[in-house]
């Protein structure tokens, strides 16, 4: 009897090491447009948008006619959220080393990495620590006038032990207390470039486990799309807790509030709506972050499961002939076990799916 292999195992052990393969192909394959890509972030202080890049490109001899194409087929990290249509070309410190004359951004990116890790560490515990462009001071070759780039770079370039913002001469950025010790003892840019990788490798280790949980019947990951500063918030999501207590299926529900990282709320709600099997959605007075929500879950094909509380306004003309589960003001049993219903069927929806991708 001859035994096949597994695919689904085999694509699930691989995804750091596929990633990687395809970042490095992607640098190598499109060296000399990210060599002009660098030359203009020096200048704009900012990465390039496509548009005008590619009129440049037009220019030059010999032309590069397809910027778009290289923006959007750049490899995204598995797991993590990536616009169809990108704006920008950016690059990270994995592709900085082997671009000439990146050598003092990514000494001022070192140098900021380690300064991060002492002021972390002399930082009262629970304060959030913070570092400034003076905090770095002279010592590296062209540091000073360099040094202003580092917080455009490292927004973009994740993992990073940075939280986010100013720029500018005198810039500040917070730190990332769950990250910024990733660094502790960084020597040069190719060990930040490593100890980047290995933060990224785990990552991806979650994502697969994540793949693995779905094809071995759970737990399911769901994201809580509502307000949560309105009044009825509280009753809206005891009656969600409600419903998945008696779901007989393993599913961990987060709300957008049960996030404690640092960094970009909007990139945080990306990245979790991109990594979880299913949404569930109170569109109670048409709010429009919610809205934006819904439709970046539908657009990622995600199982949603909308609620709505009784005696409000209706719902948006494109969700209106949706299913959904109108609730009172003091939710009933029958309304919780028609929601554990729509769960239960947004769950199969999933496992159909899973199904459907290994077979």
């Amino acid at each position: 009897m001859c035994v096949q292999p597994e695919p689904n195992r085999l694509e699930v052990a691989s995804s750091f090491e596929a990633w990687r393969a395809a970042d490095r192909a992607w640098f190598d394959a499109n060296r000399d447009l990210l060599g002009e890509v660098f030359q203009w972030f020096l200048r704009l202080e900012e990465w390039p948008e496509t548009g005008p890049l590619q009129h440049a490109m037009y220019q030059r001899t010999p032309r590069i006619t397809n910027v778009q194409q290289v923006a959007n087929s750049r490899p995204t990290i598995p797991g993590l959220f990536a616009p169809g249509i990108q704006q920008r070309i950016w690059l990270g410190a994995r592709h900085l080393v082997k671009i000439s004359g990146a050598e003092y951004l990514l000494s001022a990116t070192v140098k900021a990495a380690q300064v991060a890790v002492e002021i972390f560490l002399a930082t009262t515990p629970g304060e959030q620590a913070q570092i400034c462009g003076s905090d770095l001071g002279p010592g590296l070759p062209g540091m000073l006038s360099i040094r202003r780039l580092v917080p455009a770079f490292v927004d973009s370039d994740h993992p990073t032990p940075f939280a986010g913002g100013s720029r500018g001469e005198d810039w500040i950025m917070g730190i990332h207390p769950n990250l910024v010790m990733e660094f502790e003892g960084v020597k040069d840019p190719e060990d930040y470039v490593a100890r980047q990788l290995k933060i990224i490798e785990g990552w991806c280790s979650e994502h697969d486990a994540r793949l693995g949980a779905v094809q071995r019947g759970g737990p399911y990951r769901a994201f809580i799309v509502m307000p949560f500063e309105e009044k009825w918030s509280e009753t809206a999501r005891n009656l969600i807790d409600h419903a998945l207590e008696l779901v007989d299926e393993n599913i961990e529900a987060v709300r957008a509030d049960d996030i404690d990282d640092p960094g970009k709320i909007t990139v945080q709600i990306a990245d979790q709506l991109e990594g979880v099997d299913l949404v569930i959605s109170d569109i109670t007075g048409n709010n429009a972050n919610v809205g934006w929500e819904l439709g970046f879950a539908y657009a990622r094909s995600k199982p949603c499961v909308i609620i709505r509380r009784k005696e409000t306004s209706g719902a948006p003309f494109d969700i209106y002939d949706q299913r959904r589960v109108d609730y009172s003001a003091e939710p009933t049993l029958a309304e919780a076990e028609k929601l554990k219903r729509m769960i239960i069927a947004a769950i199969e929806q999933v496992k159909s799916a899973a199904r459907t991708a290994h077979s």
